[in-house]
């Protein structure tokens, strides 16, 4: 330290700056004087800096994701609650209940929620159980959002690229205008796009790069304080506040703390962070708790913080940044998008930096700083989640235990086909249903249906669903010529285009012990190149041949063995036997078979009624989903029910 400086003089020096706002545009330009103020920031003080990026990132899509974000938060829990992110198991997002964030500090509960999502990648194009990035299940039930948070994305990627490339350039950045000396000027060329083609080689579609939408509702929320119920500081009011001071000390420690988000710093190389309300808090290079800048316009300008990643890869020449979300007396929402690398790119010390001053590998293994972003992602959401545990099972968290916190309290997924056809002599529509020689539904006629596997879609598993009945779907060109139908493919492959999600229902009182199962209703029509495997034509109630391709031994017996539990069998729509089928299917199956006929065309009398409660939107059938919930009573009657027609972007 300098003679005469105190540590003081140095605490106000980087209290005084603010941190600069960055044109992405002048960093893609690799302007030298951008560059060093970045760099500035992030080495010197305060330790972070904005960025505009609406060259990239228009504010009016910003405006679009606060908006479907409130939207989606709005609705009711029960329904919030059916795309809870412990279900998923490519752990692609979902919804983050209140007070079941990840707890960064033992003894912390953050008291917000949130909805969290990654890249939105077609399973086809992964590893059979790769996990972090994968088919996002989006809430249909917010129309829009989808639209929004994707496009967001989509735009942070871009972004990312651009400021992995800025902040490989300013590690070597001269720090004069001195650059027209040939050697200088090659040399600063040659490091950086060295340490720039590393990063970016590094940041693919398989990056961990989740992003989130929060919600914090505050201390001042009525419902918030009702679920909190006194069991956490920071809730009290004045009159309470003068009982605790009364309590025993022994009793104090039996209360966790409310925070916003508790102290932490980010696991991936760095984060862009968007608020609109006060609530953030960034620790600068000197230590000191500063307030983020807000953006009450929605404007498209981030706080740009370090994360481990980069803290590890640069050899501390930049430094990750420690924050927090304070409890705010008001309500207040977010948008966080993390930058990391590939899971299994290393984070080790890049051999052309040397590196920041020593004080950065204090507190650090060697291990942790020579590991992968996945290696290290892992542990550390790991260890806050077992915080949020240890927590929850002393009964310190509101409402939650360890079984709330697992995929057992999460809803159970079903996937369901309804293969249509027209009959063009009896100038009819059939449908093709399956009669349950045993299980559940023994007995009755379904569609082909089956719960959805742990890394499967739900498209996927209808499509399974009616394979196990002995049905192919193939496609066909005008020459007869045919391809068995692949059941993962691109968004805009021909099956995804005619394998329709129609409906999406919730049950209650179905499965035991209160979980909820989610049903996902697919529709398929016979013609313009699909059909079955030589399919040839039956009348009403006949079944279906089997007309499955050939298997070897052990595949063949155990799908005789799921073929013996479906008879298929054809009905015409004004035919279906609804008396030998479950209660909810003859309030769901006519506005669906509406849906169609809207779409295709159809006699009325075949699509039958819209029926009582059903609400019918005009808006194009192709964009339509039917959504809705069913209660079951005790007995297993059905004892209550709501389909409405909606128009979405996120029908599958």
């Amino acid at each position: 330290m300098a003679a005469g400086r105190t540590r003081g003089d140095r605490r106000a020096e980087i209290a005084s700056v603010e941190p600069p706002l960055i044109s992405l545009q002048l960093l893609r330009d690799g302007d030298l004087a951008t560059l060093r103020s970045l760099r500035h920031a992030l080495r010197v003080a305060p330790g972070w800096f904005l960025l505009d990026a609406e060259c990239a990132l228009p504010s009016s899509l910003v405006r679009q994701v606060y908006d479907r974000a409130r939207a989606f938060f709005a609705l009711p829990l029960e329904l919030k609650s059916s795309y809870k992110h412990a279900q998923y198991a490519r752990e692609t997002g979902g919804y983050v209940p209140l007070f079941q964030e990840y707890a960064y500090q033992p003894n912390q509960v953050a008291i917000l929620e949130s909805f969290d999502t990654v890249r939105d990648v077609p399973a086809n194009k992964l590893p059979a159980e790769f996990t972090g990035v994968g088919p996002v299940d989006w809430p249909c039930e917010c129309p829009g959002m989808k639209t929004a948070l994707g496009g967001f994305y989509d735009a942070a990627d871009g972004i990312a690229r651009d400021l992995l490339v800025g902040l490989a350039k300013a590690c070597f950045a001269p720090d004069d205008d001195d650059v027209d000396a040939e050697n200088q000027s090659r040399e600063y060329e040659r490091l950086s796009k060295q340490l720039g083609d590393d990063f970016l080689a590094d940041f693919t579609e398989k990056s961990a790069c989740s992003m989130r939408v929060m919600r914090y509702p505050g201390s001042d929320d009525t419902h918030t304080k009702r679920e909190v119920g006194g069991m956490l500081h920071g809730f009290e009011t004045d009159k309470t506040s003068c009982k605790k001071r009364k309590r025993k000390e022994s009793s104090q420690k039996n209360k966790a703390t409310a925070v916003g988000i508790a102290e932490h710093t980010d696991f991936e190389c760095f984060t862009l962070l968007h608020q609109t309300t006060t609530g953030l808090q960034l620790k600068d290079r000197a230590g000191t708790w500063r307030d983020a800048v807000t953006f009450p316009d929605c404007g498209s300008v981030y706080t740009v913080i370090v994360g481990d990643a980069l803290e590890f890869r640069t050899n501390g020449l930049f430094k990750a940044t420690p924050h927090r979300v304070a409890l705010t007396p008001h309500e207040r929402f977010s948008i966080v998008r993390f930058n990391g690398f590939d899971p299994s790119a290393s984070i080790g010390p890049h051999g052309s930096l040397p590196g920041g001053d020593e004080s950065w590998q204090r507190g650090k293994s060697k291990s942790s700083r020579n590991t992968t972003q996945g290696e290290h992602l892992g542990k550390q959401v790991t260890r806050a989640a077992k915080h949020l545990e240890d927590a929850a099972s002393r009964g310190l968290v509101p409402g939650v235990d360890k079984t709330s916190l697992s995929s057992v309290s999460s809803p159970v997924k079903f996937a369901q086909l309804l293969i249509l056809d027209f009959d063009s002599d009896e100038k009819t529509t059939k449908v093709l249903l399956g009669r349950h020689r045993g299980g559940e539904f023994e007995g009755q006629y379904t569609g082909f249906i089956t719960e959805v596997g742990a890394f499967e879609t739900p498209k996927n598993a209808a499509l399974r669903a009616a394979a196990n009945a002995g049905l192919e779907l193939v496609y066909y060109d005008g020459d007869e010529n045919e391809t068995e139908i692949e059941t993962e493919t691109d968004p805009d492959s021909f099956l995804s285009k005619r394998v329709r999600e129609r409906g999406r229902f919730r049950f209650g009182g179905w499965l035991p012990n209160g979980q909820i199962a989610v049903e996902h209703e697919f529709c398929v029509r016979l013609g313009n190149g699909v059909r079955l495997r030589d399919r040839v034509g039956v009348s009403a109630g006949e079944a279906v041949p089997n007309t499955t391709p050939r298997r070897d031994s052990a595949e063949k017996e155990k799908e005789d063995h799921e073929k013996q539990k479906v008879h298929p069998q054809w009905f015409p729509l004004h035919e279906i036997p609804y008396q030998e089928m479950p209660a909810d299917d003859q309030v769901w199956y006519p506005p669906l078979f509406a849906l169609e006929a809207r779409e295709f065309g159809g006699a009325s009398r075949e699509t039958g009624a819209l029926g009582d409660g059903i609400e019918k939107n005009t808006e194009r059938a192709s964009d339509s989903i039917l959504v809705g919930v069913f209660q079951f009573d005790p007995d297993g009657f059905l004892a209550r029910c709501k389909v409405d027609e909606i128009v979405t972007d996120a029908a599958m």
